[in-house]
């Protein structure tokens, strides 16, 4: 393939909506580490965003109209980059590019599946619940956009975990409660970012009634979240000061949030939630210290003689057993990439739906079983079991 046919293939997968990212890589472009490009539109038309990440941490953000952007983009990745790695709705493409200019294209895009392809790129855009650039009142407050709307470099990773988030709602949100208002809580809200992202989301994009809780230790966090949203003007949300191990509400939440609580903080949100009832529960944890203190396997040293292999096994096997006490609790359980790694290393999130009806004793006894079975090779005994005495 030679560079024409390549910036043919690039303008056509942006084009017809199929693109999902680009990414240019290993860099001669000075002060430049990489280049993200993502498609997105403005007033109808469609544009492509180049996020120039550089040494010193700060992203600087580009626009450009969709029509010609591939040429652009490859003249680009030819003078400054070597590596061009583009993924798609239809398959992915891979491009590297050698000191004398040529160039090498490994391209697994099937364009007979573009029909499909372009209607789900197209749904993702719909579903781009906070638009960059668009000016909303909670962002500029909470520091995560500017009065222009323009969201300030250091807060586009924010940005795009509420986005994410807001999206892995929005899939479950047929599953509430239609005649009376949403109830939400939100755990170890911290600053809220989130809070006020959801809340946004069913008043005014939903346009639904809510009433919503956010929960926090911190007294001077929770002081100044309750003045922005006494500020804003946000009916049905409120803040709360207090222990969420011993938070006791007046009704039982329609579902339970939880964005990056700190290592055992997860399990007492997960606890709560299950306590209270709480139909849906969203948690993306942070941390996973509690089993790095703990675990000790025999059967496992190939793995745990070795620090990163060991840190990397706490972490799945604390959210493995995390994900089957909610099964033995009564949930569905998914656990999903909730963002790009690129944005953030606490990139998993817990999503449980509770069942209707009553479990069978077989199958709940079947669930302890395996789950007992995994902390005694382990040899650990997380919070979240103690709290559920499973």
């Amino acid at each position: 393939m030679n560079r024409h046919e390549f910036a043919s293939l690039l303008d056509r997968v942006i084009k017809e909506r199929m693109l999902k990212k680009i990414t240019l890589s290993k860099s001669a472009l000075p002060g430049v580490a990489r280049i993200q490009i993502r498609p997105f539109e403005k007033g109808g038309s469609a544009m492509v965003q180049l996020s120039k990440f550089q040494e010193d941490n700060k992203v600087i953000h580009e626009n450009l109209p969709a029509d010609g952007a591939g040429e652009e983009i490859i003249s680009l990745f030819m003078d400054f980059f070597k590596q061009c790695n583009i993924v798609t709705a239809a398959g992915n493409c891979e491009a590297k590019c050698n000191k004398k200019g040529s160039l090498y294209v490994k391209n697994q895009i099937d364009f007979s599946r573009q029909e499909t392809a372009a209607a789900s790129s197209h749904d993702k855009q719909k579903r781009h619940f906070l638009p960059p650039n668009q000016p909303v009142a909670f962002l500029q407050e909470l520091g995560i956009s500017g009065t222009d709307g323009r969201v300030y470099d250091r807060m586009a990773h924010k940005l795009a975990q509420i986005n994410r988030f807001l999206e892995l709602i929005d899939d479950v949100k047929d599953s509430l409660p239609e005649n009376r208002p949403v109830r939400i809580f939100d755990l170890c809200c911290g600053k809220s970012y989130l809070t006020f992202a959801v809340h946004h989301y069913f008043t005014q994009i939903l346009h639904r009634q809510v009433e919503m809780v956010g929960v926090d230790l911190k007294e001077d966090v929770i002081e100044h979240c309750s003045r922005t949203a006494e500020k804003l003007g946000l009916a049905g949300l409120t803040f709360q000061c207090g222990d969420i191990l011993q938070f006791e509400p007046d009704s039982k939440p329609d579902m339970v949030l939880s964005l990056h609580a700190c290592d055992t903080a997860t399990d007492i949100v997960l606890n709560t939630a299950v306590r209270l009832g709480t139909g849906i529960i969203l948690s993306s944890p942070c941390c996973h210290h509690e089993l790095a203190q703990q675990l000790q396997s025999e059967e496992l040293h190939l793995i745990t003689d070795y620090g990163i292999l060991q840190q990397k096994l706490c972490e799945i096997s604390t959210d493995a057993l995390r994900a089957q006490a909610l099964k033995i609790s009564g949930y569905q359980v998914q656990l999903i990439e909730f963002i790009d790694p690129e944005n953030t290393p606490k990139n998993l999130l817990i999503r449980a739906v509770k069942n209707r009806g009553k479990m069978d004793e077989a199958k709940k006894n079947k669930l302890v079983n395996e789950y007992q079975c995994l902390c005694e090779m382990l040899n650990v005994n997380p919070t979240l079991k103690r709290l559920l005495n499973i």
